[in-house]
C-alpha cells in the first residue's frame, strides 16, 4: 500500500497489474504469488491507518534534514508554518456530509485533510484527518508550536481562544478577519514610510466571540 500511495494509483486494480508485469522479479520481496485485488481490499479493511501515519512520520524524521532550504533567510521565514485543509469527497451514506444543500439536492460525504508545512520544506510536517463536517479550527489544537514560531492560515480556522493562548506563549499568527467579526478599536498606530501599500491599518482591537463561539 505504501507503493500504491507513492505511485498515485487510483484503484486497487493497478498494483496487481504492475506486479504482474514484473513476473520473475518479485523474489526479493519474499513474494511467491501476486497479491490479488481482494487481498489488498482485506488488508485495507483490517489494517489500522496508524500504520501509514507511523511510516510517514518515520520517513519524514529520517530525511527532513534534506528537505530544508539552506538559503540564509531571516528568522521569521525560517520559523514560518503554513496551515490549510482540503476536503476529499466520498460516499454520503458512509461519511457525514458537509456544506449547504446544493441546487440539485445532492451532497457528497467526505474526509477533511488538514496539513501544516514548514515554509522551507516541500512536504507536510503534520497531517490530520477529520470528517468533512468538523470545523477547521479544531485542528489548531493539534499544533505543537515552539515559542517564537509564526503560523499562517485562512479565516476558516478562526478561534479567538486559541489566539489568546498563542499570544501568551509568544507565538505569532497571520490570518484574515471573518466578515461577521465583532470588535472594538482600542488604539491605532502610525505606519512607517517603509510599510507596504498592502497594509491598510495597524490597530489594536478587542474582539468578541461570534454566535458559533469561535
Amino acid at each position: 500500500m505504501p507503493y500504491a500511495t507513492l505511485s498515485g494509483v487510483s484503484s486497487l486494480r493497478e498494483p496487481p497489474t504492475v506486479l504482474l508485469a514484473c513476473e520473475g522479479r518479485i523474489g526479493h520481496l519474499n513474494l511467491k504469488h501476486f497479491p490479488k485485488r481482494s487481498t489488498l481490499s482485506d488488508a485495507n479493511k483490517n489494517r489500522s491507518s496508524e500504520v501509514f501515519a507511523k511510516i510517514y512520520y518515520s520517513l519524514f524524521d529520517r530525511y527532513r534534514s534534506f528537505l530544508s532550504d539552506s538559503s540564509p533567510l531571516s528568522l521569521p521565514i525560517r520559523n514560518l508554518k503554513i496551515v490549510d485543509s482540503i476536503t476529499i469527497s466520498l460516499f454520503s451514506d458512509i461519511l457525514k456530509r458537509v456544506g449547504r444543500n446544493p441546487i440539485n439536492g445532492k451532497r457528497k460525504g467526505g474526509i477533511k485533510m488538514h496539513a501544516m508545512i514548514n515554509a522551507l520544506e516541500d512536504v507536510p510536517c503534520l497531517v490530520h484527518f477529520t470528517s468533512a463536517a468538523t470545523h477547521d479550527h479544531t485542528f489548531l489544537k493539534e499544533l505543537d508550536l515552539k515559542k517564537g514560531s509564526f503560523v499562517v492560515f485562512d479565516k476558516a480556522y478562526n478561534d479567538y481562544g486559541q489566539y489568546l493562548q498563542w499570544t501568551a506563549d509568544d507565538i505569532y499568527f497571520v490570518t484574515r478577519q471573518k466578515e461577521n467579526a465583532v470588535y472594538t478599536g482600542i488604539e491605532e498606530f502610525d505606519q512607517s514610510d517603509t510599510t507596504g501599500d498592502a497594509v491598510l491599518k495597524d490597530e489594536r482591537i478587542s474582539v468578541q466571540k461570534t454566535r458559533q463561539g469561535h
